[in-house]
């Protein structure tokens, strides 16, 4: 078992373990090595592990065997030649072992150097990377690089700038050389050298790897305005305002640009102004844009920037909430441009200003002039779904089921597909029509394989077969659901209902094995692979960073290397963010993991599900009688293990807790309100957890509904009753929001208690 919990000094000893047996394996295979036949160029077999020798013959060996056979006066002959390369190889031994001690030494000056960077003791730091610069052939690139960073960290500017160049001279293609390169701009710029600041920027915009094109354009146009050149740092700032208007650096541009303007008395051309609009309309600051919008609209512009201005202000003052005004600024763009490719999206948008007016008539019949006028544009599909969404306003249901089915007619695998068949899917299984239900389920896996509600599909499909008495079918189907999406939420139902049917039918049909528990992949960890110099340098150079404990550089040169991407590689991934604390990251590697295959080792699955901040989890757990496997389940749902997690709705914290319930959750715990230290957090969460199953009788479905959905919210959906079985209610529940968090909550809360139970 992969125990993700292990402390620091814990993983150390593992460490030098692992390092001493590294050494042995070296020592112990020499002679394998030496006399190893030819081999495939490809350094990694299929599980990315270096070839080794150790099940093949060794040839040599075999040779001499051959010979003793052949005749006895042979033996006498050989003595000489086996003293010999008895010498050879004891020597090769000793050559090795200094050759190993030589590099852990190397490596050992380097994660000193990194140990104290991280410290912030920068001047200790650059004495060991000065050592492994001179040392370490394979690592002294970083070594370099640090060195620069730690002279600039301690202002000393000039040796700074010195390192970054020779590093930059030395290793022109590094994945940190555009680093580099920034830095040297910020130091040239800092010292007053604006024209060779500006160099080293024209050089990143070419491979801006690391850094976003926004924010290069203004950095670049801040330098030419240092150096008094208008022309060029007005040049700069109006590409920052007409390819990102989206970004705060937009806004700082905007200002920037009229006051060269005003300095070089020369006037805003009515692009720049259209552009400044929309820059302030993606700011919220829609009067300023209005009145640039409303002057332009009245001079002698083009039909394609009039059309453009028109949509803008029909935009702003539906965000503002005019919408008879949006309705007129829509209108006059669909009829003074009929041949604007914007005309469609006028349409549309008059059918969403009726509709939030509450003229649902209006809204459907913008609607259809837009199917009518333009059936195979985009916005076609997307504005039949909304008229059957006006026709369940008005209760009409059947009239919204006829308008949903005519989309899958005439869209069969458009992009809204799978949702409008399941919204079929659900009125016919509460019509109780199985057969049709059941049509519509198998639809929605058969046209839209990948979508994320196949599962779902699946499920349904088995549960529709039930209700029609098809068991068999119904078991094949569940089948079917828990091979293709072992770790989905819908799987640990399927397991469910094929355990109630084989106890209702009492052995009448044979269930093959379903469960499928998780096998192990032998996962191998790449710090512990021996590597030979044929191997790509950029896995070397990881594997060594792994052992110098720089974690994220080691990820960096990994991710470069052509190794193959399969469940080992993601496993140590997963493994290094772990190291580095990002849980959120090694949690992703596994979900991408999750997405090429279906089945995944367990190594990867403690990864995908583990038991982080356990000391904190099991202490509060205990304290308030919860179990500790559902408020794991709950940090994994709500932050991804990350303690510094700060949602669009302000929760936060792993447990995510809004302000206002956080601090009513704290006074009734007589704390202070700390969302973002780990213990404070998750005992409010324990704690709370443990209160909504008291209001809600224990029922944990309830509670993990009101855990985000609230509990008056769960009280009123629960009292409308009309479900028979917790499946239904999950799938009764009105917010999409709750919903999918129940089910991810119950998913996690299933392979928790899964994976931890059974290991």
């Amino acid at each position: 078992m992969i125990d993700s919990g292990v402390n620091k000094s814990e993983r150390n000893e593992k460490k030098d373990d692992a390092g001493n047996a590294q050494f042995e394996h070296l020592t112990g295979k020499i002679s394998g090595d030496f006399f190893r036949k030819e081999e495939p160029d490809n350094p990694f077999n299929k599980h990315g592990n270096t070839y080794s020798n150790k099940n093949q013959p060794h040839m040599m060996k075999n040779k001499h065997i051959n010979l003793v056979h052949n005749s006895s006066s042979s033996v006498t002959l050989l003595q000489p030649v086996r003293k010999v390369k008895r010498g050879i190889f004891f020597l090769l031994i000793i050559l090795i072992a200094l050759g190993t001690s030589g590099v852990a030494a190397r490596e050992e000056s380097l994660r000193q150097g990194y140990a104290l960077f991280q410290e912030k003791r920068y001047a200790d730091a650059s004495s060991y990377f000065k050592e492994a610069a001179r040392n370490h052939p394979l690592l002294s690139c970083y070594a370099l690089f640090y060195l620069a960073v730690s002279y600039q960290r301690l202002g000393e500017d000039e040796s700074a700038l010195k390192t970054y160049s020779r590093f930059l001279t030395l290793h022109p293609q590094h994945r940190l050389t555009s680093v580099a390169l920034f830095r040297v701009a910020g130091l040239r710029s800092k010292g007053s050298q604006h024209a060779e600041a500006i160099t080293a920027y024209h050089r990143l915009i070419e491979d801006p790897s690391f850094f976003t094109q926004d924010r290069l354009y203004f950095l670049l146009a801040t330098e030419y305005l240092s150096l008094r050149k208008w022309a060029e740092a007005l040049f700069f700032y109006r590409k920052v305002i007409s390819d990102f208007p989206r970004s705060d650096r937009a806004l700082a541009s905007l200002r920037k640009s009229k006051e060269i303007k005003t300095e070089l008395t020369t006037q805003l051309t009515v692009t720049e102004r259209y552009e400044d609009a929309r820059v302030l309309k993606h700011h919220r600051q829609y009067e300023l844009a209005l009145a640039i919008l409303i002057e332009i609209s009245q001079e002698e512009i083009t039909s394609k920037l009039a059309a453009d201005v028109q949509m803008l202000i029909g935009d702003i003052y539906s965000n503002i909430g005019e919408h008879n005004l949006a309705i007129e600024a829509y209108k006059k763009l669909s009829s003074h441009f009929p041949h604007s490719d914007l005309r469609p999206r006028a349409i549309y948008m008059i059918a969403g200003e009726f509709h939030a007016l509450r003229d649902l008539e209006m809204a459907f019949k913008n609607y259809e002039q837009l199917i009518a006028t333009y059936p195979s544009h985009s916005l076609a599909e997307d504005s039949l779904k909304r008229q059957g969404e006006l026709l369940e306003e008005k209760g009409k249901l059947s009239e919204a089921i006829s308008k949903y089915k005519r989309i899958l007619t005439r869209y069969p695998d458009g992009e809204l597909g799978d949702k409008i068949s399941r919204r079929i899917a659900r009125y016919f299984m509460e019509k109780e029509d199985f057969s049709e239900a059941a049509n519509f389920f198998a639809f929605i896996f058969h046209h839209h394989p990948d979508s994320p509600l196949a599962p779902e599909a699946m499920y349904w499909l088995g549960r529709s077969q039930e209700k029609m008495g098809d068991y068999l079918k119904a078991i094949e189907t569940y089948q079917a659901l828990i091979s293709s999406f072992p770790i989905h939420f819908y799987r640990f139902q399927a397991v469910q209902r094929i355990d109630r049917l084989n106890d209702e039918l009492l052995g009448k049909i044979t269930i093959d094995n379903y469960i499928l528990f998780p096998v192990s992949g032998e996962m191998k960890m790449f710090s512990q692979m021996t590597l030979r110099d044929d191997v790509n340098v950029n896995f070397r150079k990881g594997v060594a960073l792994i052992r110098a404990e720089m974690y994220e550089d080691a990820i960096g040169e990994i991710r470069l290397s052509p190794i193959n991407r399969d469940q080992e590689f993601f496993f140590n991934l997963a493994a290094l963010y772990t190291e580095l604390g990002d849980y959120r990251r090694s949690i992703m590697q596994i979900e991408i993991a999750s997405k090429r295959w279906a089945s995944l080792y367990k190594e990867l699955l403690f990864y995908l599900f583990p038991r982080h901040f356990h000391e904190y989890v099991k202490r509060y757990a205990q304290e308030f009688e919860v179990d500790p496997f559902l408020i794991w389940a709950i940090i994994h749902a709500e932050s991804r293990f990350n303690p510094q997690a700060v949602s669009i709705s302000d929760a936060r914290g792993l447990m995510q807790f809004i302000p206002s319930t956080g601090r009513w959750i704290a006074e009734k715990l007589n704390i202070e309100f700390s969302p973002f230290n780990p213990a404070a957090n998750i005992r409010m969460g324990a704690w709370y957890i443990n209160h909504l199953l008291e209001v809600f009788d224990g029922n944990v479905a309830f509670a993990i509904a009101a855990y985000n959905g609230g509990q008056g919210n769960v009280r009123r959906w629960t009292g409308r009753g009309g479900f028979s079985d917790m499946d239904e209610f999950i799938e009764m529940i009105p917010r999409d929001e709750t919903r999918t968090f129940v089910k991810r909550v119950l998913r996690n809360y299933n392979m928790y208690h899964w994976l931890y139970h059974r290991h």
